[in-house]
Formats: structure tokens, sequence, C-alpha cells
């Protein structure tokens, strides 16, 4: 296994902007994921995995698990020290790889023949979006959809909270939110838009249909009148005390278990 000791290095480099650009990941196609978790459910998973730095520590500690996925792409000897240099991580485990992502886009079509999704409107939290994808694969939902003003699904925060679910759930990201609202209508797809709103229907009497989009709103400041004034129905998380609303995942959870059940 060849060794990398420089932070200059064309690997090291490419592993960085990776990591922290989400316009270059658009425009390579390539993305960076930091774990023997991770790198070992995107080889699972299909993901072809190019290159591969790794620490000594890591390869005796975690050798096993990884040895499948050393059989393929390039793999690289780095010191501890470089690490610094790469993670993103308080207690980093001392393996980087630099991942193809798949094509394995959700088409609109697909949304309107069939099925049950979420569609993440705005949301900016990297944990957030990989929670709730993790938990729309969980719950058996049928995709997830964004748009444009989410975080990317390949974020490093969104694959580490996924913890590898977004390697397996259709996604897709639509542009102009109101004009993908009405198509959906118009092909008879219930949208359901979650608001904290008195005056919507509690989620508990919530009647899902199929095909069905249930959007999410933003952390800050939830869906916008223009978007949930496009959606079949309202619904709301009836909430006690003086807590206002909740986070944004959490909120998610409830309603797509609500959903699915």
């Amino acid at each position: 296994m060849e060794k990398i000791t420089s932070k200059d290095n064309r690997w090291v480099k490419e592993y960085a902007k990776l990591a922290s650009l989400k316009s270059y990941r658009s425009q390579s196609g390539r993305f960076a994921l930091e774990g023997v978790k991770l790198v070992c459910e995107a080889f699972q998973s299909g993901i072809r995995l190019p290159v591969v730095l790794v620490t000594g520590k890591c390869l005796e500690r975690s050798g096993t698990d990884l040895a499948q996925a050393m059989e393929w792409g390039e793999w690289f000897l780095i010191p501890e020290e470089l690490e610094s240099k790469l993670t993103q991580q308080i207690s980093p485990q001392g393996i980087y790889a630099i991942g193809e992502k798949l094509d394995k886009i959700l088409l609109p079509d697909t949304i309107k023949k069939s099925g049950k999704y979420v569609m993440l409107c705005g949301l900016q939290d990297a944990g957030n979006v990989g929670t709730i994808i993790r938990t729309a694969e969980a719950l058996g939902l049928n995709g997830v959809i964004a748009t444009a003003g989410t975080c990317d699904f390949y974020n490093p925060k969104v694959l580490r909270g996924s913890m590898g679910s977004v390697f397996r759930m259709p996604c897709c990201i639509v542009g102009e939110e109101g004009r993908f609202l009405t198509e959906l209508s118009a092909a008879g797809v219930q949208t359901c838009a979650s608001v904290v709103d008195p005056g919507a229907i509690p989620i508990g009497e919530a009647v899902f249909r199929d095909p069905c989009v249930l959007l999410i709103g933003n952390e800050g400041n939830g869906l916008s009148l223009r978007t949930s004034v496009l959606c079949e129905q309202c619904v709301t998380i009836h909430m006690k005390g003086k807590t206002e609303s909740l986070n944004a995942s959490m909120a998610a959870c409830i309603l797509l278990w609500e959903m699915t059940k």
C-alpha cells in the first residue's frame, strides 16, 4: 500500500475539496465520506470508491470489516498527523474515502403513480436532513424529494446522519417548488403541508392516500404560506405546555410514522 505523507498530495486536497464544497461535489459527481461504517455501507450499496486514505491504526482495528472493500480502488496509507487536514469529527476513525455518486435518481413520473414520499423544503441543517432520510428508509417510504435550497444529500454531515440510508433511498431534487406541487396535484397526488397552526388537521386525524407527498419546511421559518396553500391539506402536531414547535427531524419522525402506520 503506497504511503502519503504530504498535506499537499493531490488526493488529500481532492478529499478536502469534496468534503467542503457542494458545488465541487455536483460538478465532479464525487463526494467524501469518513468512518469505517460509512465506507462499509457505501461499498455494500454499490458505491464505487476509487480512492481510500487510511491510517495504520484503523487497519489494525477494523481491517477485517474493511477486507472486502480493500479489494477495490486505490488505498493509501496516511500518518495520523495528516488527519487534521481531513477529518470533520472530534474522534476520527482514521479512514477517508472518495466515492462516486450512484445514478439512482427518483423520477417525478414515479411519484405520480404510487407510494409515499417526504419532501424537504429548504432544510439547512445537515443533521436534520440525514436523520429524516434514515427515518424515511426505516418506515418504508418510497423516496425523498428535496428543493434546490435544501442541504445536499452528499454533504458529509448528511451522510453521517443518514448512517448509509442515503445510499439506498431513491432521491430527487426539484427546482421551482410551486410548479412541482401544481403538477403533482394535477396528477392526483395528495400533497400534505406540515405546519404549526392550531387550525390545521391534527396529525392523528389526517387521512393519507396513495400516492402522497408530505412536506417538511425550513427549521426556522417552516413552509411558506405560498407553498402551504398549494397543498391539498395542512397537518399539524398539537403540543401541550409552552412548547411552540419541535426540531424539524423530530417532527418529521412523528409525521412520517402517522403517514405510514
